[in-house]
């Protein structure tokens, strides 16, 4: 290579002209630069699809969370992995607390959630007996009714609250055909259908157990 300043032949690795003294400037591959945008803009399109791709798991999981099917499969769940627990968490908490004062085999909660485990206990059993242990029950919406008028969760609020010696608020409900089938590799069950009930309260969805929202329906 030559010096840029007064031409004289330059050995390679050099930091600067042996005869004029000026600094030396070593010259990019041609396709250098080519290669770092390169680079840069597929770096760019990875980021831009995992964003995408977390926004749209973000957006399915509020989407199924704030719906009240999240009420349908934790009760599925709670009956497929007898977990008393999860089967708690969609009784609306006057409901709890209006059982414990009102049934006298429940001194406790813990009573309440042995009995409650012991009736998913049996209906996992009798399942098990029927398809296998691998069994798996789905279920599918077969139609619903969303009750979000003012006058309507008004009367329902009165309704459940009067029941249940709450001072709860009732902001939505649904009135909904449940259809549900066991699969497994043994057999498949036969499909059924319910009629479920679900209201919303402080924002969360619970189960309307004993169906107080039938009346807006009367």
């Amino acid at each position: 290579m030559l010096c840029t300043k007064c031409g004289k032949p330059i050995e390679e690795g050099q930091k600067k002209c042996l005869c004029c003294g000026a600094k030396t400037k070593v010259a990019e591959p041609k396709n250098g630069k080519k290669r770092i945008i390169f680079f840069g803009v597929t770096s760019v399109f990875a980021v831009i699809i995992i964003l995408a791709a977390v926004v749209f798991m973000c957006v399915d999981f509020f989407s199924s969370a704030g719906s009240y099917t999240v009420v349908i499969d934790k009760a599925l769940n709670a009956v497929q992995n007898i977990d008393v627990e999860e089967y708690m968490e969609i009784l609306p908490q006057d409901y709890i607390q209006y059982t414990l004062n009102t049934n006298k085999n429940y001194e406790k909660y813990d009573d309440m959630l042995l009995d409650y485990e012991d009736k998913l206990w049996q209906e996992n059993r009798s399942n098990k007996k029927a398809y296998g242990t691998d069994f798996k029950i789905v279920y599918e919406v077969d139609s619903e009714v969303h009750y979000q008028s003012e006058k309507d969760l008004s009367k329902l609020t009165k309704e459940f609250n009067n029941k249940y010696n709450g001072q709860s608020e009732i902001t939505e409900a649904v009135r909904a055909f449940v259809s549900t089938e066991v699969k497994s590799s043994k057999a498949n069950g036969n499909r059924k259908t319910s009629e479920m009930y679900f209201i919303k309260i402080d924002g969360i969805w619970y189960l309307d157990i004993d169906k107080v929202t039938d009346s807006l329906s009367q």
